[in-house]
Formats: structure tokens, C-alpha cells, sequence
């Protein structure tokens, strides 16, 4: 039998994603180009039209879609795996045996062209240029695909067909089906010679009924008799029943009593199915005989049966159309034992995070953490640097020192072990933004803004200059307006800080002093310096500039009007500036101080320009004005 069958599928897995970089002179490592690994195939089951039965499963264990294809550099991604579908015939059920013993039914694919996804492909691992960052440009970390789902299946076959034919092996049916429609069942005076449910039309007039020869049922078929599950599961999709005892039996009464009993014990909706009775072989010498009994017997027990010669075709032809009457009149009213629907089972979410201890070493079992992977050449300090930022991103250090981590324990995630160092642990990010601010504006605040979001910064100092070197000759507003405005502008914010660091100091303001004297305060603190494109390609210009990039990192934004500078011109000028500038694409904010003075000394509207504070700040003290403070 090969409509009932146990096979194994498995999608197939994501491909790796690779660590790349864009090879450039001055840099030894360029942006990353890591491209994605493909997606791992699908497995389909399609109920289609050209396979009748199961016979082509049971000689594989395993059915397996094919994997996705791993990235590769300049952001090539690798290649989706290809999907497998298994084609099974209509009126095919999909079962799954879960590892708790249970069997859910995922679908019935009924008609032609049903299908459904059972085992989705793993998805591909991301390249390295997905971990690239404002304060990691070089990320050595790609992820591995994800596992492709696994199951299980039993694949069951129920023929749909509107009447079936049940009854005793050797009873005729298939000979009655032959009689009835083009069919051409296999046909022998020995029981079971049927072994597969057999199919046919038969047409009446205008009007046509599948017709189903369900294989021979014994005493005990409900409980796997002979080949009773295998057959009794057919009878289920049929509406109606049509009941063959053979007139040879010594007890045809009892014969189909018996046949009724296994079909209410397989399934009690099967035995309340509408029933046409037919006695066979009314031909027989034999069957002549005796016909007036079996008829009386039949008639005390209130059956009603239609005497037929399968062989002849005696009856057939009445029976076919009573078939056809009661299939019309009643099936109709009869309330299907509603299926199952289509239930699709994800596989159990697993808890999103979890960290335990396996001897000296803390394990992270983390969706995608647990698939990174370290690319060739990186450091132990570097892997873990990069990591940690993962980590901290993801809430899992959090979990980790909850559970009694310290700094120097063993920690592995994947394939991927190092020793544990929180990052940031009593260090500040701290974002430095200087200048004269004669008046701060909307485009100062924003630039503040997108650095504080881009490099996590914990705050943002503005430091408005003294006497600034660059303006030496010119007229600047006193330090205790622009200070003013400054407070002003920053009052309410949770990071924006106001620094008295250059007015208070005497003399020239350079920013590699006013840097300094920062590191100094703050000890371990990360420092950014934030400047403009014209001002970093200037740098060379500056007071002591090595010392400057020796003390922070530097954070260029964009200016209007001016392009972006050629980190290759200033690495020959101040060597290793590559390694210690990010770069950031926005704000492009188009606002000018010099033009906000202009407007205020015609007496024009600023509003749109500067914070409503320093506005009215600027009118009461009628700054940039002739007789301005």
C-alpha cells in the first residue's frame, strides 16, 4: 500500500555571510562589502494532477531542499537555495509528529494545485556590512545562515470520490465497478484482490458520480485487521456508501451487520453515512436457490437491497440511477464531518535571550547572536570590542552581570568564545562641540542631535569660544551673551551641556587645550570631537593637531558648500587621522550665523533660524544692532 507513508524533510540552511572590506591605499581596511548569505529552500507539498498515489516516497529517508549559497565581497550576496516541492495527489493529508508524541494535522490539500509551505528555508547570515556602525567602520563579524525547520510527516492518501463501495473482499465490487463505469479494476475469485482504492466515472444521461471501490474489510478492520486502516480512511471523503454482500455467503444478513460494526468502530460519522444495500451474484445457480430466503431475511430486518449480477450487469443500471437519486437527495442534507482546517504550526518560539554556566564558561543562546562568526586576521581585543557592542545592543550584558558575571570569565555565543569586559563599564561617551555660537542656532542643535543618536553619546558639550583664533580680528559678542543663549538653547535636554571651559581660560582658546583639559577631568571617558568638513580639512592649520587626534575621535558633518575632505591628502599631513575620523552624511543644515546678524540688524524676522528663546533673548538685549549690548 502506498497511500499511507512516513518520510523526513528538511529545509535547507541560510548561507554564511562573509567578512569583507574595500581595499583602498589609505586605509588598511575600507568600508565593509560582505554580502548576505542566500536563503535556504522551502519545502513544499502541491497536491497536483500527475501522481495518483504515495509509491514514490517510501524509498528515501530524507527529503532535503537545497541550501543558500554563501556571500562573497563587493556586497555580492549569495544565492537563495532552491525550493523542493513534493507532489502528492489530491485528497492528500499532511500530518506532523511533534517530539511530544502528538500528531498535528497541518493540511488537507483536496483539490489540485493546493499547496502549502511545511519547512521553511533558514535564512541567510548577514555580511559584515550590516554591523558597520559610526563607531565601527571596520565590523569583523558576519553570522552564519539559520538552520533550515526539520519535520516529521506522515503523508495519508483519502481518495475523493462521491459514492464508495464497501463490503466483504470477494463480493463483487470491483466487477461492479467495472460494470458501472470505464474502469478497470483488477478482477479474481480470491479476497484482497484489490490493494489500492480504485476510481471511475459513471455516467447517467446528462449526469455523472465518481465512483470509489474501497478494498475489502474483515472482522477487526477497525482495529488494523488485514488491510482495514488502510482502506476504511478512503470511506471517510465518500457522501454516500454503496454496500456489497455476496449472495453465495451463508449469512449475507450477518456479513453486512458485521461490515457496519467496523465502520461505526473505526469512525462513528462513517457508519451514518446513506447506504445503498446490493446482494450480488444473483446469477448463480446457488444464489437462485436460496434468493426468496435471503430476501425474506433482508426484508425482517428492514433492509431494503437492490438484487443485481455484476457480471451480467443485471441491475446495475437501476442501481446506478438510485445511486444517482439518493446521492442527489440526500448527500446535500448531510452535514460532512467537518475536517480540520489548514492549521500551520510555527515551531515554538524560544526565549529570546538565555544565558547559563557550562563549567568555567557563560553560554549565550541568543537568536542570530549565537550565529555570529569572526572573520580571518581579527585580534582577541578586537573580537571582543566588537561583541561586546552586540551584546550591550541586545540587552544581553545586562542578563549576564544579573547572573554573576565578571570581567575576565570565559563567555561563548556560537562558535565565538572570549573573556567578558562590559563595554562602557564606568565610561562616558562624551561628544565635544565647539565654536563661537554668535548666536546658536537650529542647525547647531541638530547637528548635536543626529551625533548624539549616530554614536551613542551620553552628552553632548557645547563650549563656546573665548576669543576665537579664527575671528582674532574681528568684533565678537561678549562671551556672557553668547553663553547666555547658549544655556537657553539647551535647557531642558537630558544630554546637552553647556562648558565654560574656554571663556573662563585667559588668552587664545585652542582646541587641543580646551581637549585636554576635558580628558583630564573625565579620566577614561571616550571624547568626540565635533567639527565641519571645511574646519577638518583645515586641521593641518590647527594648534597642535596631532595632539588633538591623539585625544578623540573626530566627527565630521557635512557643510553646504563644501566637499568632503580627502582623508588620503590629510593621512600624509598628520599620519594615522584615517583611523580616527567618522564620518557622518547629515544634518545638511544651510543656516549661517553671519546671515542671522544680518537679519537682526534690519530688524527681520530670526524665528525661523534660532531657537524662540534666544530669539527673544537677541531682541530684548538688541544684539547685532548698532545699539546693541
Amino acid at each position: 500500500m502506498f497511500d499511507r507513508v512516513e518520510i523526513k524533510i528538511k529545509a535547507g540552511d541560510g548561507g554564511k555571510g562573509a567578512v569583507s572590506f574595500r581595499r583602498e591605499m589609505y586605509v588598511p581596511f575600507g568600508g565593509p562589502d560582505g554580502g548576505d548569505g542566500g536563503k535556504g529552500g522551502d519545502v513544499i507539498i502541491k497536491a497536483d494532477k500527475s501522481t495518483d498515489s504515495l509509491r514514490a516516497y517510501p524509498h528515501k529517508t530524507l527529503y532535503r531542499a537545497e541550501n543558500g549559497y554563501n556571500g562573497a565581497g563587493k556586497k555580492k550576496y549569495g544565492k537563495d537555495g532552491k525550493d523542493l516541492i513534493l507532489a502528492v495527489p489530491a485528497g492528500t493529508m499532511v500530518i506532523a509528529n511533534e517530539e511530544e508524541g502528538n500528531e498535528i494535522m497541518l493540511a488537507d490539500l483536496d483539490n489540485v494545485g493546493e499547496e502549502i509551505l511545511i519547512a521553511a528555508g533558514g535564512k541567510g547570515g548577514w555580511g559584515n556590512v550590516h554591523f558597520k556602525s559610526s563607531i565601527n567602520q571596520t565590523p569583523r563579524l558576519a553570522q552564519r545562515g539559520e538552520k533550515g525547520e526539520e519535520k516529521t510527516l506522515r503523508l495519508e492518501m483519502r481518495l475523493i470520490a462521491d459514492v464508495g463501495i464497501i463490503g466483504y473482499p470477494n463480493t463483487g465490487k470491483s466487477t461492479l465497478l467495472a460494470a458501472a463505469s470505464a474502469a478497470k479494476p483488477k478482477v479474481a475469485s480470491y479476497p484482497f484482490t484489490t490493494l489500492e482504492p480504485v476510481l471511475g466515472v459513471v455516467t447517467i444521461g446528462m449526469e455523472s458520480l465518481i465512483l470509489a471501490e474501497i478494498p475489502g474489510l474483515i472482522e477487526g478492520a477497525h482495529l488494523g485487521k488485514g488491510l482495514g486502516h488502510d482502506f476504511l480512511r478512503h470511506a471517510m471523503r465518500t457522501k454516500i456508501l454503496i454496500h456489497m454482500i455476496s449472495g453465495t455467503s451463508d449469512t449475507p444478513t450477518e456479513d453486512l451487520i458485521k461490515v457496519n460494526n467496523e465502520l461505526a468502530m473505526f469512525d462513528a460519522a462513517l457508519a451514518q453515512k446513506p447506504q445503498i444495500v446490493a446482494l450480488n451474484k444473483i446469477d448463480l445457480p446457488e444464489v437462485q436457490e436460496k434468493l426468496e430466503i435471503i430476501k425474506s431475511e433482508l426484508s425482517a430486518a428492514v433492509i431494503k437491497a437492490h438484487y443485481i449480477s455484476a457480471s451480467t450487469g443485471k441491475g446495475v443500471s437501476e442501481l446506478m440511477s438510485a445511486t444517482l437519486e439518493v446521492l442527489k437527495t440526500k448527500a446535500d442534507a448531510e452535514k460532512r464531518p467537518e475536517q480540520p482546517g489548514k492549521v500551520f504550526r510555527p515551531q515554538p518560539k524560544e526565549a529570546r535571550l538565555k544565558v547559563s554556566r557550562e563549567g568555567d564558561t557563560w553560554v549565550i543562546r541568543a537568536p542570530g547572536l549565537d550565529r555570529l562568526i569572526a572573520g580571518s586576521g581579527v585580534t582577541t581585543n578586537e573580537l571582543r570590542w566588537q561583541l561586546n557592542r552586540q551584546l550591550e545592543k541586545h540587552g544581553v550584558n545586562s542578563i549576564l552581570e544579573k547572573a554573576g558575571v565578571k570581567a575576565g570569565d570565559k563567555v561563548r555565543c556560537g562558535e565565538l568564545i572570549w573573556e567578558w569586559d562590559k563595554p562602557g563599564r564606568s565610561v562616558n561617551k562624551i561628544g565635544i562641540f565647539g565654536g563661537t555660537f554668535d548666536p546658536v542656532h537650529l542647525g547647531h542643535l541638530m547637528i548635536a542631535e543626529e551625533a548624539k543618536t549616530s554614536l551613542e553619546l551620553n552628552e553632548v558639550l557645547l563650549v563656546p569660544a573665548g576669543q576665537p583664533m579664527s575671528r582674532s580680528n574681528e568684533n565678537v559678542t561678549p562671551a556672557k551673551h553668547r553663553l547666555a543663549m547658549l544655556q537657553l538653547a539647551a535647557e531642558g535636554s537630558q544630554y546637552l551641556k553647556v562648558s565654560t571651559a574656554e571663556i573662563e581660560r585667559r588668552g587664545p582658546s585652542y582646541t587641543a587645550d580646551t581637549i585636554a583639559a576635558i580628558r583630564k577631568k573625565s579620566g577614561r571617558d571616550e571624547l568626540y570631537f565635533i567639527l565641519g568638513w571645511d574646519r577638518l580639512a583645515q586641521l593641518p592649520d590647527w594648534h597642535e593637531p596631532s595632539k588633538i587626534i591623539n585625544l578623540c575621535t573626530l566627527v565630521a558633518v557635512p557643510r553646504p558648500g563644501y566637499a568632503k575632505p580627502s582623508l588620503k591628502a590629510l593621512e600624509g599631513v598628520l599620519p594615522g587621522i584615517s583611523q580616527k575620523v567618522i564620518f557622518l552624511d547629515k544634518p545638511r543644515v544651510d543656516i549661517s550665523a553671519t546671515e542671522i546678524r544680518e537679519l537682526a540688524a534690519k530688524g527681520e524676522s530670526i524665528d525661523h533660524l534660532v531657537p524662540e528663546a534666544v530669539a527673544q533673548y537677541i531682541k530684548k538685549h538688541k544684539l547685532y544692532t548698532t545699539s546693541g549690548g
